[in-house]
């Protein structure tokens, strides 16, 4: 969390935030001044809108039924296939690529003939794993007549690229803006509430949670459905605080941090999951343990301190460390010494 949200948490209460009506013209000047500052920090076009939801899992259903017709899916871990399960579940006729923490392929090499959408997670919780940004770049450029729906969860707004190039960038709070969980935002381009008004007059949807039904509140400043305030609030004040201090330094720190994690961890027996460097992620960083991650977490976890283990057959070999705004370099000082006495203890 952000060291100011018990100060951020008393303003609230004392603005009386937590009973604003969400039909109120105070809730319509706070939603509408966090959408357009959301867009100033990831520098959207004016198109984009913002819709709220309950969080980024529900946002993939939403996303699919509001725009996808034949959807793409690229898996590398276990997120994306989830949203794969999803669609597939949802009845779409899906295409995916399935890889792993080795992937390192371009994008424009992908099997997606016949494929009217890319639901691609930028970057991948479970095995730290980004996709090189660029390349993402070139990619949505270059197929302009597809619709793009961007995961990036764990990566918005600290990753680098293009966000424009997208249709649809869905995320959630908890992350990178390191606010309580609760809420999910997706910001929607203009041509992707077309597409989504084409479809819901075409097919069964969520009714009041399509994009459709969405856009047509957001055209008063409001939600269909009542929104999660409290977190809007709370999301207002972390754009705003990105804002006075600006991404190029809030990447520059992060990436920063990120390589003294690296070479902290190298030193003492750690291995970089990911095989590519350009394609390890640095808000979500994991390595391959000499040790047995159970046991190192538990040890960790007596003395204060969580680590993430691996997925699937990953679990006990691989650990998972944050890098998000609110950690600082003494965050991971502490975390260090703990890492290396545990470390040292199990192999005694």
């Amino acid at each position: 969390m952000h060291p100011e949200i018990s100060e951020w948490l008393v303003e609230a209460a004392s603005l009386g935030v937590t009973s604003k009506h969400h039909r109120s013209q105070w809730f319509k000047e706070l939603f509408f001044e966090t959408q357009e500052k959301l867009k100033e920090l990831a520098k959207l076009s004016d198109d984009f809108r913002m819709f709220v939801y309950g969080c980024a899992s529900e946002i993939w259903e939403r996303a699919l039924e509001s725009i996808a017709v034949h959807p793409f899916f690229l898996v590398l871990g276990e997120f994306s296939n989830k949203w794969h399960f999803c669609a597939q579940k949802m009845g779409f006729p899906t295409k995916a690529h399935r890889s792993d923490h080795t992937y390192s392929e371009a994008l424009g090499n992908l099997p997606s003939e016949g494929c009217d959408t890319f639901c691609l997670v930028h970057g991948e919780t479970s095995i730290g794993l980004n996709l090189e940004s660029q390349d993402l770049t070139d990619f949505m450029t270059h197929n302009r007549s597809r619709y793009f729906i961007l995961d990036v969860v764990s990566t918005f707004p600290i990753a680098s690229f293009d966000y424009s190039l997208a249709d649809v960038l869905l995320f959630s709070v908890q992350k990178c803006f390191c606010l309580p969980a609760g809420l999910g935002v997706c910001l929607v381009n203009g041509r992707a509430i077309e597409r989504a008004t084409k479809v819901h007059d075409s097919r069964t949807t969520s009714g009041f949670a399509s994009f459709y039904f969405e856009s047509l509140f957001n055209e008063q400043k409001m939600t269909p459905a009542t929104p999660n305030v409290l977190a809007i609030w709370l999301l207002n004040k972390a754009v705003s605080k990105y804002l006075r201090e600006g991404l190029s330094k809030l990447r520059s720190l992060t990436n920063q941090k990120a390589r003294l994690v690296h070479d902290k961890l190298t030193s003492l027996g750690f291995e970089p999951f990911v095989s590519s460097p350009d394609y390890r992620s640095n808000t979500v960083l994991t390595f391959v343990s000499p040790v047995d991650v159970d046991k190192l977490r538990d040890i960790l976890r007596t003395r204060g301190i969580q680590v993430g283990s691996g997925f699937g057959v990953w679990a006990s070999k691989v650990i998972r460390i944050a890098n998000f705004p609110s950690h600082t370099e003494e965050d991971f000082v502490v975390l260090f010494k703990q890492i290396e006495r545990a470390v040292f203890e199990l192999k005694k």
